[in-house]
């Protein structure tokens, strides 16, 4: 025999089950702004550039590689902005530039990208999109051209060539 606790608690736990991302209008993940600065003479400590104190640098070291993107989010639920990046050396986990995953604070959101030549690519992962009846990782990815210049050294800074960049979802999973 049950008791009215544990028939409320069975029925709620029920609930929550049967709720899927069936219905989840999952919009586009736009960057509204994107960076990414390619140095030529990048000294990480895997490459020998650390200073004594294990930072890295040192005589005839340029500044580290960077990358930085500014993801936009709307859904019924929210509006969201975050602005993620990486710089090799200095970030932890270390990664390669372009690369990845890039974690966007501790949020559990990432990033990766790739280039090819002035095209870049971004893959980016939202682990808790908030739908009507449940909750999704939505894993977003798209491309785009960006502006490139290029100093005296070889140097180059790239950003995003239109003002803003969608991305589309390319896998929902529903969260349980």
């Amino acid at each position: 025999m049950q008791t009215p606790f544990i028939a409320a608690l069975l029925l709620i736990t029920q609930l929550a089950a049967a709720q899927g991302t069936n219905d989840c209008a999952v919009s586009p993940a736009i960057i509204i702004d994107f960076s990414w600065h390619n140095s030529t003479r990048n000294c990480g400590c895997d490459d020998g550039g650390c200073l004594p104190t294990g930072l890295p640098g040192g005589p005839g070291c340029g500044p580290p590689d960077t990358v930085q993107a500014t993801f936009q989010q709307q859904s019924a639920y929210y509006n969201d902005s975050l602005t993620c990046g990486a710089w090799d050396p200095g970030s932890v986990p270390a990664r390669e530039i372009p690369g990845g995953p890039f974690n966007c604070r501790s949020l559990g959101r990432r990033f990766s990208f790739g280039v090819n030549g002035t095209e870049a690519t971004i893959n980016y992962v939202e682990p808790n999109f908030l739908c009507a009846n449940g909750r999704a990782q939505v894993t977003y990815e798209g491309s785009f051209s960006m502006d490139c210049v290029s100093d005296s050294y070889g140097n180059s800074t790239c950003v995003q060539h239109d003002p803003t960049v969608h991305l589309n979802a390319m896998d929902i999973n529903p969260i349980h």
